[in-house]
This record gives structure tokens, sequence and C-alpha cells, in this order.
């Protein structure tokens, strides 16, 4: 079975769901979580020390001040995605379409690790070349 990554409602954890198994890894930890693959797999874990990149390729800062994200990896096209809505509004809207106000940030990871980090009000993904 294949596992998948995603976060919490309250955008303070990581989620990495394995095998109906749920590990929950706190955004808020000092020196973050590394992000990567294992033959195929999406894996997560607490950063042990700020990593030490040769270069950090991108970097995406996501604001908690009106927006709720969430995460998945794209197993086929070794692409971690990150949407977030600004608004979601939940109703009938007759004959109209309601607006989209969703923001996606695609992240090519390829073999290479994203450290992840909340501070405050935002989280910052960062695409490492090591």
């Amino acid at each position: 079975m294949t596992n998948t990554i995603t976060l919490s409602s309250n955008m303070d954890s990581l989620i990495l769901i394995d095998e109906g198994k749920a590990a929950i890894h706190n955004l808020s930890h000092p020196n973050g979580l590394i992000i990567g693959t294992l033959r195929g797999q999406i894996v997560a874990g607490t950063s042990e020390s700020l990593p030490e990149a040769t270069e950090v390729v991108k970097t995406i800062t996501l604001s908690l001040e009106a927006e709720r994200w969430t995460i998945f990896y794209d197993r086929p096209g070794k692409i971690l995605n990150v949407i977030g809505a600004t608004d979601i509004d939940l109703g009938l809207v007759g004959d109209r379409e309601a607006p989209s106000n969703a923001v996606i940030h695609r992240i090519a990871i390829g073999g290479n690790p994203v450290h992840v980090r909340r501070d405050g009000n935002t989280i910052t993904l960062s695409l490492l070349k090591v």
C-alpha cells in the first residue's frame, strides 16, 4: 500500500499516513522536519539538526493569517503539491459559479529533501539540493 502525507486542520502538524497508521510530526520543532522519498514512498521525520544544504533550490512561504493548506505527494511526477484556500463558502449558489480562491504551489522534489518548519503564522518549505 502506498502512503500519503497531509497537514492537520490547525496547521500545527504534518501527518504521514502509512498502512492505516498516522505518524504525527510537530511543525514547530526547532529544527523543523525533513520530507523526502525512499523507494517511491514519501517519508517524513524530525530533523536532528538544521540541514546543511549546498543549495536551496526553491522556498515557499505559506501564510496562516487567513489561509488553510494541505499537501500531497504526486508519486508519478515526484511533485509535492501544496494547496491553500483563503475562503471556503459552503452553500447553494444557484445558476452562478462560485469563485475559487485556491492557491497551488508545486515542488518537483525528485530525490531531494524538503525542509519544513512552522514559525508563528507561517510555514516555510525549502527544497534542498544536498
